[in-house]
């Protein structure tokens, strides 16, 4: 609540404060109501710019109700901007108690339609500068270069929208300062002094903000890049693979506990299922009764299945091999994964470590440090003898120096990854040491005139994401394996949770073989009952339709009576004729009163009694369900089909 108040009084007094301003920096000539002079909204009305006319605020720019005042520079401790309608005076919005929302507004818009000079140079190491082919440190006469720092110029260009004036070459005046203050400075100084003295309005690429350069020109930050220290690095065997019992732990070492645990009850289960599936008829396992047997024979081919990494199951039925299916998914992930945890843990390990650990090791072992001088007096802050540091001019040979005259090197963390990747692994024995020594800042040099608008510009370009954008679409890819602190940690066993979705498939492949084995039997027995009821009424209808064809006299008793005198078929009758009579050894012979004496008569109709009641006991038989055996009634219809089928061919020709 106090500090509500607090800030609720400062407001009453910013908003109270006199036509003078505040005491820093005075109005002048505050009482004369003209515009400027005073602090009052002057632009409210528009009379000096027409985007403020109107009386709608929200259409109107932030600024146009915003309070200002004409002041004296020299007497103002506040900002302040030189006045161009009263020259040798300054106005300020500040000492009114407002921010200049009017400068940073139109910030960009001054840049718009103007010619800046720019100079490009070709950086001489890393990857995130500029660089132009066969320019390395020098001005790129016919060409801008490539790179992040490049491509971030050419957007900013574009948000801006000035146009660009390509410098080819130094101007003399500028090369003679530079001279006079730094004989022995490089193309970087000499954009440096030339932007400083306003021939050039800025210098494309990453230039490394030095004391004396910063005192020559203004800079416009672009990043902080960190400074490492590299060492070389030694491999060192680790003695615990050379033992008999490691080596003998790492054949079981790829799984873990649970996840072997989990494994034999898979490999278990699916082989019991497919065992007991080819017990049924026509299965693998139909000849084998005993199911101590199947038991013992299901459990060799599980293991046995695992050692040779495929299932040793040949499943005829549908269930046996549904899930035979799902134990050979599951066997053949198993053996992938075990091969390959299996590899990383039967190769000796090696341990990769640097020489140095740290800078000041590096100094505790008087080791010679090389480095280019823009990182120099990082290592003497660092406590490193000069004596000990070894100067390389160019940014991109400080790296090849190692081992032949010094024994490490502090280098931008940009040069190491530029080098490692340009050179495709020469340089994959070196390794950063500890942590970053510092960090240098990086920007480009720009003229005074343009120094706050380019500045505005390339920290909005920033905070949206393209300066990060530009440099992630330039970083090189390195060659060299990435060298991480727990290099020697053990591989990492595969556990049952890494395991679970090949399970899973396996134990739904098994539920769908049950289902289908389940399924099959149920079908079969239908098969089998619709069957037999279809047997069941031919019989009916073949008995039915003899029996329709034996004549009433003759169903009671066929063979044994003889036709009254008188009735037609009688010899010495009219409308008698031949009759064709069968005796009981088969034989047919046509009787007529001409080959046939009266008293010599045989029965009208003789049939074959002793077979036609062997098909009723069959029929009984079948009927009455006294045979159990499936095979033994199948038999028995079809011997009872034959008889009928005889018999029917005796009633056709009778009648």
């Amino acid at each position: 609540m106090n500090g509500y108040f607090v800030l609720a009084a400062m407001s009453s007094a910013a908003a109270a404060l006199p036509l003078t301003g505040s005491p820093e920096c005075s109005c002048v000539n505050h009482s004369q109501d003209a515009y400027g002079f005073g602090c009052r909204a002057h632009d409210l009305n528009g009379t000096e710019y027409l985007e403020c006319a109107g009386t709608d605020l929200e259409l109107k720019p932030s600024w146009c109700a915003d309070r200002w005042c004409y002041v004296d520079p020299g007497a103002c401790w506040v900002t302040s901007e030189l006045s161009t309608t009263y020259p040798g005076l300054g106005w300020s919005y500040t000492t009114c108690g407002y921010r200049d929302r009017y400068s940073r507004q139109n910030v960009t818009a001054s840049l718009q339609g103007k010619t800046l000079r720019v100079a490009f140079l070709g950086n001489t190491g890393g990857w995130k500068g500029n660089h132009c082919e066969g320019a390395n440190g020098q001005l790129c006469v016919n060409q801008r270069g490539s790179g992040p720092v490049q491509r971030f110029f050419d957007l900013l260009a574009g948000t801006a929208g000035f146009e660009v004036q390509h410098v080819k070459a130094m101007p003399q005046a500028a090369y003679e300062q530079m001279m006079r203050v730094r004989p022995q400075g490089s193309q970087f100084d000499l954009c440096t002094w030339a932007t400083g003295m306003g021939f050039v309005d800025i210098c494309v690429a990453s230039i490394v903000v030095l004391p004396r350069r910063a005192d020559a020109s203004a800079f416009v930050t672009l990043w902080a890049e960190p400074t490492i220290l590299v060492g070389p690095v030694v491999e060192q065997k680790s003695q615990e693979t050379l033992t008999l019992s490691y080596m003998l732990r790492a054949a079981f070492r790829p799984f873990s506990t649970e996840l072997w645990m989990a494994m034999l009850c898979v490999v278990l289960s699916t082989s019991l299922m497919i065992t007991f599936f080819e017990t049924s008829a026509g299965g693998q396992f139909a000849d084998m009764p005993r199911k101590r047997d199947r038991f013992a024979e299901a459990v060799y081919r599980a293991f046995y299945s695992l050692c040779m990494c495929e299932s040793r199951f040949e499943p005829t039925t549908l269930g046996g091999r549904i899930v035979g299916l799902g134990l050979a998914f599951i066997l053949i992930l198993l053996v992938c994964g075990y091969t390959a945890t299996l590899a990383s843990f039967l190769v000796v390990e090696k341990k990769v470590a640097p020489v140095i650990d740290s800078l000041d090791d590096a100094i505790r072992r008087n080791f010679k440090v090389c480095a280019h001088i823009s990182h120099q007096q990082t290592l003497i802050a660092a406590g490193m003898e000069e004596s000990n540091i070894i100067v390389i001019g160019s940014r991109s040979a400080v790296l090849s120096s190692i081992g032949s005259v010094c024994d490490a090197a502090a280098m931008s963390s940009e040069d190491f990854e530029a080098a490692q990747a340009s050179n495709r692994g020469a340089y994959c024995n070196l390794e950063r040491v500890g942590l970053p020594l510092g960090s240098i800042m990086v920007g480009m040099p720009v003229a005074e005139k343009w120094v706050r608008q380019l500045r505005y510009v390339i920290t909005q370009l920033s905070m949206d994401g393209h300066l990060q954008q530009s440099l992630s679409q330039y970083r090189p890819q390195t060659y060299c394996s990435v060298l991480e602190s727990d290099t020697s940690a053990s591989p990492v066993a595969l556990t049952l949770e890494g395991m679970l979705g090949p399970f899973l498939v396996t134990f739904f492949l098994s539920l769908l073989g049950v289902a289908a084995h389940v399924l099959r039997l149920g079908c079969r027995k239908t098969i089998n009952a619709a069957h037999d009821l279809g047997i069941d009424e031919k019989v009916s209808v073949r008995i039915r339709k003899i029996s329709s064809k034996v004549p009433r006299t003759s169903r009671t008793s066929l063979g044994s009576s003889e036709p009254k005198p008188g009735q037609p078929g009688q010899p010495g009758q009219p409308g008698s004729r031949p009759r064709l009579v069968r005796s009981s050894s088969g034989k047919s012979s046509l009787d007529s009163q001409e080959t046939a004496s009266p008293s010599a008569a045989s029965p009208s109709l003789s049939l074959r009694d002793a077979d036609l009641g062997n098909a009723g006991d069959a029929v009984r038989q079948y009927f009455e369900g006294r045979d159990s055996n499936i095979i033994t009634r199948l038999e028995s219809i079809e011997r009872l089909m034959t008889l009928m089928v005889e018999a029917e061919e005796d009633v056709s020709v009778a009648y």
